[in-house]
């Protein structure tokens, strides 16, 4: 069912099945299949079935917050290589920002199968 919400960005309550909180290694996932748009930097808050259409919201700094309140009904909070899923009740208030930490990202070198045309990373 259908929840009702409000989000900083937002200053009124919107009817919908939520938001999409998103970086831009996830924005070509669950975030453009919202919106129909990626990003290359910041992160991105994307509204997800809402009754009214809600343009997405890109956020660039470090100080930016996402203040989400539930008004009316109960929902879930979950993200990528989490298997958790938690509960968020009627009335909760929940801050989303960028972390101060740094992930490390490893390319590797492709290795080419030398008696087929598969390649493989």
């Amino acid at each position: 069912h259908a929840i009702r919400f409000q989000t900083t960005n937002t200053d009124k309550m919107l009817i919908g099945d939520g938001v999409v909180l998103s970086t831009p290694f996830g924005s070509t996932g669950y975030f453009r299949s919202i919106t129909g748009q990626t990003f290359e930097e910041g992160w991105g808050l994307a509204f997800n079935n809402t009754t009214e259409k809600i343009p997405p919201v890109f956020l660039t700094t470090d100080e930016d917050i996402v203040t989400f309140k539930l008004i009316r009904g109960s929902a879930t909070l979950s993200f990528d290589n989490n298997p958790d899923i938690f509960k968020v009740d009627e009335g909760s208030q929940l801050q989303f920002k960028l972390s101060d930490k740094v992930a490390k990202i490893y390319e590797l070198e492709s290795l080419r199968c030398p008696n087929c045309k598969i390649t493989r990373a």
